[in-house]
């Protein structure tokens, strides 16, 4: 399960600690929690909340306590950061709709009602965790590309191109690549190439969930792969 000749980034409780600090290190991991978590707490809220105006106000309420340096006594004994995220996210659209009930007299409160529920009830993913998960995945394919660009090698674009034109035979794909301006040496090389490109994807995937947990184990990183549905892309790297 090693990844090794990955760059390795702080971990996410790394991150969280560092946030409050007072100092230039802490402005420095606020940002990277913002980047790393910001456009799965975007997602969230809006699924959630289905307006984009109040996705927008608790979003820069969630990101006003963040930097103030609300969770700073989260550590993880208490568990997954990301699950006190959705839990800092259900209390501020809880207060949120309070507010605007209040403000606004609301009657039914029927909207309040459909964000008390939706969080903590649904399916197998609810929301945030489907949130998170997308979150994860786009940052692969960036992190993918970005390494496509450092190295001159083209694992982004024909793993691109594998999953964004399924129906194609292997020899298919090569061809329309080929005329794209790629060279393989032949279509065996081509296929050892896409098996790398999946590996590589594979190995920056399993390295982001191993950096949301703190210290764990290989049966604990296989459960948290399982739980956002991302096992089968990370088989890759598992298996070998």
């Amino acid at each position: 399960m090693s990844s090794s000749h990955l760059s390795r980034i702080d971990t996410i409780w790394t991150m969280v600690h560092n946030a409050n600090d007072s100092k230039s290190k802490g402005t420095e991991a606020q940002s990277q929690l913002f980047e790393r978590y910001g456009m799965a707490v975007k997602k969230y809220l809006l699924a959630s909340m289905r307006n984009e105006d109040a996705a927008a106000d608790v979003f820069q309420e969630f990101a006003l306590r963040l930097i103030r340096g609300d969770f700073r006594n989260a550590n993880s004994n208490k568990g997954k950061f990301r699950s006190m995220i959705k839990t800092a996210l259900y209390r501020l659209m809880i207060d949120y709709y309070r507010r605007n009930q209040k403000q606004k007299k609301l009657g039914s409160g029927n909207d309040f009602q459909d964000i008390a529920e939706a969080p903590e009830s649904g399916p197998r993913f609810d929301s945030f965790t489907l949130a998170w998960r997308e979150s994860l995945l786009d940052e692969t394919w960036n992190r993918l590309e970005q390494l496509e660009l450092n190295t001159g090698k083209s694992y982004f674009t024909v793993l691109r191109a594998r999953v964004d034109r399924p129906r194609l035979t292997t020899l298919q794909l090569l061809d329309s690549l080929v005329e794209s301006g790629k060279k393989f040496r032949s279509e065996a090389a081509f296929r050892v190439f896409l098996h790398r490109s999946r590996k590589r994807f594979a190995a920056i995937l399993l390295q982001q969930v191993i950096d949301s947990l703190h210290e764990p184990t290989d049966e604990e990183v296989e459960l948290e792969l399982i739980e956002l549905g991302l096992h089968h892309f990370c088989k890759p790297v598992l298996d070998a």
